[in-house]
């Protein structure tokens, strides 16, 4: 299993913005890949509560953001009092290429309140593991 974690401030932008990768070596055709994100994102805001939707993908093998393999979209809200999201996905790619797969995390701004000044990922985690079948 390979974990990735970034620490670091990373501003939400309406075009696709890469946060981190993985890259597994499949090392048997009936193989999967379990994988596991989860951002943390705060809202900033003028005054009051206000939100961000966007959107999250994993891409495999598409350094060029094509194609996703699975896309999950979520609110981000600061409501005034709480102003921490966690967010998290699992996914399972059934059908890897044997030999290198590097998967890769995104996210996008897909809309947002007119309030909003920002919105930014303090945290996040992107783990995959290889699965063997069931024997």
């Amino acid at each position: 299993m390979r974990v990735f974690i970034s620490s670091h401030f990373v501003i939400y932008h309406h075009a696709r913005h890469l946060f981190l990768t993985i890259t597994l070596n499949i090392d048997d055709v009936s193989n999967r890949v379990w994988l596991t994100a989860t951002v943390e994102s705060i809202v900033g805001t003028f005054s009051g509560p206000a939100f961000v939707q966007i959107a999250l993908s994993i891409y495999r093998n598409d350094p060029g953001f094509t194609t996703p393999l699975f896309t999950f979209f979520d609110t981000i809200v600061n409501s005034g009092f709480v102003n921490r999201n966690i967010t998290t996905i699992n996914f399972v790619d059934t059908s890897p290429d044997p030999g290198p797969n590097t998967y890769y995390l995104t996210a996008r701004i897909v809309g947002q309140d007119p309030s909003v000044t920002d919105a930014r990922v303090e945290k996040a985690v992107f783990t995959g593991g290889e699965i063997g079948p069931n024997i």
